[in-house]
């Protein structure tokens, strides 16, 4: 059996308000609910942890069975998505029109240091919320920004260390990391268990 795992990881911070905000609109929290009253219920947080839970995958699969892209890159560029297609074995003469249109840029929250306001302009969590989410997610950001050849640049306003620590491969930003690894993420031939 051959498995492909495509993971497309979005900000874990805004997947944790984005998902509350689901729950919210399903009506499973109150309407004028606040984030730090739910964040431990239903998976909101849990979640978020993309270097745990792809760690347990890849225990059991060869790297080149996976395809791994942040959300950024892959609603700002359509050439993530031809990569995503060429992993999937897609012809590349497969272009149907709508492959290139942009969908799902929009988000129902804004985030600033006072902290998140509905798409309505209600607070739902305040900055010292999104400070503990910081905390929380910290270090699984940081496995995962050594453990995967990403671009976690995007995510910088949250985790500056992402984009500023060495690694064994010598270079100090996620963007050059992400460079000098073999990438997972673009197919090729080679044997040694990445594309």
């Amino acid at each position: 059996m051959h498995i492909k795992v495509i993971a497309v990881l979005r900000n874990p911070i805004d997947w944790a308000i984005s998902a509350f905000l689901h729950h919210r609109r399903r009506k499973r929290f109150p309407t004028d609910a606040q984030l730090a009253a739910y964040w431990r219920e239903r998976g909101i947080v849990h979640a978020g942890f993309y270097a745990t839970h792809l760690a347990r995958w890849r225990a059991n699969l060869p790297p080149r069975q996976f395809f791994v892209v942040t959300s950024e890159e892959m609603f700002a560029s359509p050439a993530a998505v031809h990569r995503m297609l060429g992993f999937l074995g897609v012809p590349p003469a497969f272009a149907p029109e709508w492959l290139d249109r942009r969908v799902g840029t929009g988000t129902r929250f804004t985030r600033s240091e006072a902290g998140v306001m509905d798409h309505r302009g209600r607070l739902i969590a305040d900055g010292d919320v999104v400070a503990r989410l910081r905390n929380i997610y910290r270090e699984d950001v940081e496995r995962l920004s050594l453990s995967w050849p990403l671009d976690l640049s995007a995510w910088a306003a949250d985790f500056p260390a992402v984009c500023s620590v060495s690694t064994a491969t010598g270079t100090s930003s996620s963007a050059e990391r992400r460079r000098a690894a073999p990438s997972m993420n673009t197919p090729n031939d080679r044997s040694d268990g990445y594309h």
